[in-house]
């Protein structure tokens, strides 16, 4: 990819001295891809695209505030900048956003969802990081069904912050673990009858708050 070679020269900068890191975009240090985002929600017509700030059931509301913006983006020139506020606390370990579906509601069977999340350096560490992940809600009683946590990226060298894919499979999708669910997987029909979904990003255990900016980008089901 070309990415892959931008970031290869600039590590090749950083190691020898030579040259000036200064000539290099943004975007080379921050493992954005660019070009057009073609993505189902790639924020690039203005809007959230309905999205709105959610909670989950334990009241996680770690996400303040949100609103689309040109200041940084993984592909086009758009993206989604969310104000957080993680504490710590039962109430402030994770953020999300959702699409609520209005009937007929979503059959995701077979699909593959992907998005990519920005994160600021120095906003937690490898050792204790924070991650992503989905979610959906079915049927009438919106059960609640998410995807594999994902560790998210910082940078520990030149740049601001890192970009992170996390994507998985709706097949994939289960009830959570105990001591809040039984782990089950998703059922057909659960999948036939999507009625939200949603991106989280969770403060891991022992990682440290943050309180800032992140940006979210090109999120597609396909």
């Amino acid at each position: 990819m070309r990415i892959k070679a931008i970031l290869a020269a600039a590590a090749v900068l950083i190691a020898t001295g030579c040259g000036s890191l200064k000539n290099y975009p943004a975007s080379a240090l921050e493992m954005a891809e660019g070009g057009p985002d073609y993505a189902i929600y790639g924020f690039e017509d203005g809007t959230r695209h309905d999205f709105q700030l959610s909670t989950a059931g334990d009241g996680n509301s770690a996400f303040t505030g949100f609103v689309n913006t040109q200041e940084r983006a993984y592909k086009g020139s758009r993206s989604l900048r969310v104000q957080c506020d993680f504490n710590g606390v039962d109430t402030g370990m994770g953020g999300l956003i959702k699409k609520a579906y209005s009937s007929p509601f979503q059959d995701l069977t077979g699909k593959k969802i992907t998005a990519y999340i920005w994160m600021p350096k120095g906003s937690f560490t490898e050792e204790n990081p924070y991650g992503g992940s989905f979610y959906f809600k079915t049927g009438e009683a919106y059960q609640w069904y998410q995807s594999e946590w994902q560790n998210l990226n910082v940078p520990d060298g030149p740049g601001a912050g890192l970009w992170t894919k996390i994507e998985a499979y709706s097949s994939e999708f289960a009830l959570p673990p105990p001591p809040y669910g039984t782990g089950d997987p998703i059922t057909a029909d659960a999948l036939q009858d999507v009625r939200e979904f949603g991106v989280k990003v969770g403060q891991g255990d022992g990682a440290k708050n943050f309180q800032g900016f992140i940006y979210i980008d090109s999120i597609d089901i396909k």
